[in-house]
């Protein structure tokens, strides 16, 4: 080994600016392979590897994560090109953030009604076993919260899929708080309605079981 071309790990972390320890995890990750072990146990890492922790970096900075980032790797690192996974990628996140920028959106109206009220309202009598009286009245009914999230998943799957049939909307204004989330977290992996079927027969199928 020519350790004179190559980096230790101390070295790598001063032209990168990362840390030795962010280094090392990436190393650890299989995200950046040092070339040798010296017999002192030091990493060494060639040449190109400020390449590949300049792509790691560029792609957390677009929302990546590292989990991701090693699949690409492991894509190139087979000889194939990765770019296709990359755009498949991308696509679902952006989805991903169309459903939370609604989820926020919904929520900022609920904020929004509360602060009406609270403005329309003569100021509540101080109860002094409450810290304040506006918060007391917050309702804890999870109704509004369930409301909130199937109005988004019946908007999100009509974009996906298409027309609904009743039935279709039925099942899914049955549907529990955590399964309606679970619901909204797969429908980047629905291409048909028949595909959306199936999912809500086992979630009635799994309800009904004893």
């Amino acid at each position: 080994m020519n350790e004179s071309t190559n980096f230790k790990i101390g070295e790598l972390a001063k032209q990168t600016g990362l840390t030795v320890g962010t280094l090392r995890y990436y190393s650890d990750l299989g995200l950046l392979q040092p070339v040798a072990r010296g017999n002192n146990g030091y990493r060494y890492y060639g040449q190109n590897a400020n390449k590949q922790v300049e792509f790691i970096k560029k792609a957390q900075t677009i929302g990546f994560t590292l989990e991701e980032i090693k699949t690409i790797l492991d894509v190139r690192d087979r000889g194939e090109k990765p770019c296709d996974l990359v755009q498949n990628l991308l696509d679902k996140k952006i989805e991903q953030l169309e459903i939370q920028i609604k989820k926020m959106s919904l929520f900022k109206q609920e904020l929004e009604e509360y602060r009406l009220n609270w403005i329309n309202e003569p100021n509540p009598e101080h109860d002094s076993q409450e810290v304040c009286p506006l918060i007391a009245s917050v309702s804890l009914d999870a109704t509004k919260g369930l409301q909130r999230e199937t109005e988004l998943v019946l908007r999100q799957l009509k974009r996906k899929i298409g027309q609904l049939t009743p039935e279709i909307e039925d099942q899914v204004k049955m549907l529990e708080i955590e399964e309606l989330e679970n619901l909204g977290e797969t429908l980047l992996d629905f291409a048909q309605l028949e595909d959306l079927t199936g999912l809500l027969n086992n979630l009635s199928t799994s309800r009904n079981e004893p």
